[in-house]
């Protein structure tokens, strides 16, 4: 989320509408996903992640099970200490209503389109944009420069940067680690009234 001159509005699409894949609810469980890109992070490159509940983006697997986590680990190298990206980092757990899952975390990995011609000399001039869409992957031009633009805006320095590839993950209505199960929608749906995105009470 992030904060306008009319309220709050949602950072970046998320969803199924979105080609965004949901990860798994299980316990301490991390979801693997291959960038499809070289990702450079303080002198190393990596083409996957590990995306998990909990708020992370890790470059490897490791031992800890849930939050608070110590690092760097005191006992590396014989135990991992993986490097990561805390966006989000808390102790996290998917929130249900009854036996229906209203927690997410959603993530797909976006590109710039790739240009393709066909070798045929009598279409040698045609050259052919092919956008791609689907679950996890999404070529898309305009939403890696809207990246860029903030980026520009956000960061001194950054006033060259062009985004050629993006992961983008979404935590969605997470609940608090041990939070009781909402039992009716309608005790749900009255606490969203009172509560704004950011967690505040909201104004009447």
């Amino acid at each position: 989320m992030t904060s306008s001159g009319r309220g709050w509005r949602v950072l970046y699409p998320f969803g199924e509408k979105a080609y965004d894949i949901s990860v798994t609810d299980q316990p301490n469980h991390e979801t693997q996903v291959d960038l499809n890109f070289n990702f450079p992070f303080y002198g190393f490159r990596f083409n996957y992640s590990y995306v998990t509940p909990n708020g992370l983006l890790k470059f490897s697997t490791s031992d800890w099970i849930q939050p608070p986590y110590t690092f760097p680990n005191p006992n590396w190298p014989y135990k991992k200490d993986p490097s990561f990206i805390a966006p989000f980092l808390s102790r996290a757990t998917f929130q249900y209503v009854d036996a229906t899952r209203i927690s997410n975390v959603w993530y797909r990995t976006v590109h710039r389109q790739k240009h393709s011609c066909n070798p045929d000399s009598a279409f040698a001039a045609s050259c052919l944009i092919r956008k791609r869409k689907q679950p996890g992957y999404v070529e898309d031009d305009a939403f890696l420069n809207e990246i860029s633009d903030e980026i520009e805006r956000g960061i001194i320095g950054a006033n060259t940067f062009n985004a050629l590839h993006a992961l983008v993950v979404t935590w969605e209505r997470m609940a608090f680690g041990g939070a009781p199960k909402v039992v009716k929608l309608e005790d749900y749906e009255k606490a969203k009234q009172w509560v704004s995105p950011c967690g505040q009470p909201a104004s009447k």
